[in-house]
């Protein structure tokens, strides 16, 4: 990783240890228009639970705040996230729900999560995560999961959508109501960037929900036939 990089990359992990206890303000529309934030939170959350497999990741978890959507079509979720704030937040809301013999919550790495030999998940979220990737973080993220998703797994994309006259990707200044300021990398999606990152890590994307705020996307693994652009058996 370059050393710019390594910088921002570290003031990101300050701002969102900083910002867990109000983070989930945003899908309520306080830190924007809340017909934006607040209408595509709830379309997104309402398409969920038909996406998500039995043995569920979530990757990047943060606050779990998908959770109240999806978790009844799931037997079983891990949620990760590197921010132990953010583990702590997300540890209410399974409290809160009554789901705590089903989920397990876990601090690591999120480009190289341990899991124990032959873990296997039946669906993936990767929930406003890609947008603050650099390209390798990408790769490494795409990489390591595909050892942990069964053959089929479906991959869940919910992520900021790009506006017409937006730049795709930008260094953003955060300033939080303490003063706090961070520099956060950000990519805004759209489905041409869904088709371009999925070349790039060999995912079919399908785009299920456009807002005004948020994307939906759910995707899968290609077989090498797939990439080749020949017919898979497996379909």
């Amino acid at each position: 990783m370059r050393r710019k990089d390594r910088i921002i990359d570290a003031d990101m992990r300050l701002y969102y240890d900083a910002i867990a206890g109000g983070y989930e303000r945003v899908y309520a529309g306080a830190d924007a228009d809340a017909s934006l934030f607040g209408h595509d939170a709830a379309a997104v959350g309402a398409l969920l639970p038909g996406l998500v497999g039995k043995r569920h990741l979530d990757l990047a978890c943060g606050t779990g705040f998908w959770l109240r959507f999806y978790h009844p079509s799931c037997e079983s979720v891990v949620l990760v996230d590197r921010s132990e704030r953010m583990l702590d937040e997300c540890r209410k809301n399974v409290a809160a729900l009554g789901i705590a013999a089903k989920a397990s919550l876990k601090r690591a790495d999120l480009f190289a999560p341990a899991f124990p030999a032959g873990t296997a998940f039946d669906s993936v979220l990767l929930g406003f995560i890609v947008s603050h990737l650099s390209p390798a973080e990408e790769n490494s993220l795409f990489t390591n999961v595909r050892g942990v998703l069964v053959s089929g797994a479906r991959f869940i994309l919910i992520d900021s959508i790009r506006a017409a006259g937006r730049k795709r990707e930008t260094i953003q200044r955060r300033t939080l109501p303490d003063g706090g300021s961070f520099r956060v990398r950000k990519r805004y999606l759209d489905e041409e960037e869904l088709e371009a990152m999925g070349k790039r890590n060999g995912v079919s994307w399908r785009a299920l929900f456009h807002g005004k705020a948020f994307i939906l996307a759910e995707g899968e693994f290609m077989s090498p036939f797939d990439r080749l652009g020949k017919p898979s058996h497996n379909r």
